[in-house]
């Protein structure tokens, strides 16, 4: 039998919880510089963070962002211990829906190189929100990345993402499961479009679910979710990272009602 290739959480497992007391323990000494842990961030309306990222990951994720973001990196900022990419426009704030769909995918690439160099979204800390002690106005989410020795390059990555009042749109998503979201909310469902340009696929959803204020509401809303997160298990995908990139401005169709999900699955050779 063939070795069976490693999912994205099986790269990424921990091992045995350790029953050692502190107190017994030597503290470990640092052999060099080398950090197998690293942070991607977002700020402001346009800036993405690297921080202690080694050079080569830098590289390749500045390459991955001038394919995949096609208003190209206005500014490259390096500091001690992290790099700035500023992109040109305003995709993490008052942008419109064709920066918004953008910045999606872009991430989606990230995440795919980060992938196949061997670091992985660290469980747990698929997306850390804004940090208290960070100073700077318009500090966004972050991803705590691991470097780990398996690489996987057979993985297949979408996005789903809680629009407006009744929105889901699928981003990089098969039809397979926009099929399967429809079968599952059945008369739920108002309309649902692929974009002949895009191939996202936007599913309308009757009672403006993401926007009603009483409990009742609410709670059906989020019943909603986890019947997603069901679809997406059904089609072998996992949750890898949610992210509020934009804090729910700008945009029309795309103007974010909750965290983005970024998603993945393995695929045979």
């Amino acid at each position: 039998m063939e070795d069976e290739l490693p999912c994205y959480h099986d790269a990424t497992g921990s091992g045995p919880i350790s029953t050692t007391h502190l107190k017994d323990t030597k503290r470990p000494i640092l052999q060099d510089d080398s950090t197998d842990y690293a942070l991607l961030s977002f700020s402001g309306s346009d800036r993405i963070r690297l921080i202690r990222f080694p050079d080569d990951l830098v590289t390749l994720v500045s390459e991955t962002l001038r394919t995949v973001w096609s208003k190209g990196i206005q500014d490259v900022r390096r500091r001690n211990e992290y790099v700035e990419l500023k992109l040109r426009g305003n995709p993490l704030s008052y942008s419109q829906d064709e920066e918004k769909i953008a910045i999606r995918k872009s991430v989606l690439g990230i995440l795919q190189t980060l992938a196949k160099a061997g670091w992985y979204v660290l469980p747990g800390a698929g997306g850390l929100g804004k940090m208290r002690s960070s100073g700077g106005t318009g500090e966004k989410d972050s991803l705590v990345i691991q470097r780990q020795q398996q690489q996987q390059n057979h993985l297949s990555w979408l996005c789903v993402s809680f629009d407006s009042d009744d929105l889901i749109h699928l981003i990089d998503a098969p039809f397979e499961l926009a099929r399967s979201v429809i079968d599952i909310f059945g008369d739920k469902v108002e309309r649902c479009n692929q974009d002949l340009v895009s191939g996202n696929f936007e599913i309308k959803l009757r009672g403006d679910p993401w926007s009603r204020s009483s409990t009742d509401g609410a709670v059906q809303g989020r019943l909603m979710i986890l019947d997603v997160l069901r679809c997406l298990q059904g089609q072998g995908y996992a949750l890898v990272a949610n992210l509020d990139l934009d804090g729910g401005n700008g945009g029309s169709s795309y103007r974010s009602s909750g965290e983005i999900w970024f998603c993945c699955r393995c695929e045979a050779c």
